[in-house]
């Protein structure tokens, strides 16, 4: 006798029950608990249609660590959520996407004003070459003389 045909021989009326009924919530196809129930030793033994204190781990262990060995795998599965995770999951991402937005906005009006701090130091800078070039009489005179000829369209003397 193999030790599969072994374990069947010896599982228990109860124990296939409770095999029963893990198969049917993991499968999705419930008998007695509400569709889409987050799977958990309790919710077993009520698809089993028995009081959640049936199903002990003193009586099934290997049973129990099936089921705790499944929930460990499919934690993060989101039909294994409950109501109120999925509203708060939620609400966290709301919360997220709002701080993100206000540290856009933060970052967007500290742009604005460094560029209108930038315009009005340009138009400033601008203002006061203008100054400058009103103040001043002539052009500047070159300082090499060789030069001089070029700047008034003259040709210069010759030595």
């Amino acid at each position: 006798m193999s030790l599969i045909e072994h374990k069947i021989t010896t599982m228990s009326c109860a124990e296939a029950k409770f095999r029963e009924a893990f198969e049917r919530l993991k499968t999705g196809k419930t008998e007695i608990v509400p569709v889409g129930s987050k799977v958990s030793q309790n919710v077993v033994a009520k698809e089993a249609g028995v009081l959640p204190s049936a199903l002990r781990s003193s009586r099934f262990p290997d049973l129990c660590r099936e089921i705790a060995g499944w929930i460990e795998e499919h934690k993060d599965d989101p039909a294994q959520k409950s109501g109120r995770q999925k509203i708060l999951a939620e609400r966290n991402a709301r919360r997220a996407d709002r701080e993100r937005l206000q540290e856009m906005k933060i970052q967007r009006d500290l742009a604005l004003s460094k560029l209108l701090s930038a315009e009005m130091h340009i138009l400033e800078l601008t203002m006061e070459v203008r100054r400058l070039r009103a103040l001043t009489p002539d052009p500047v005179a070159p300082l090499r003389p060789a030069d001089r000829g070029k700047a008034s369209g003259k040709k210069p003397r010759e030595v």
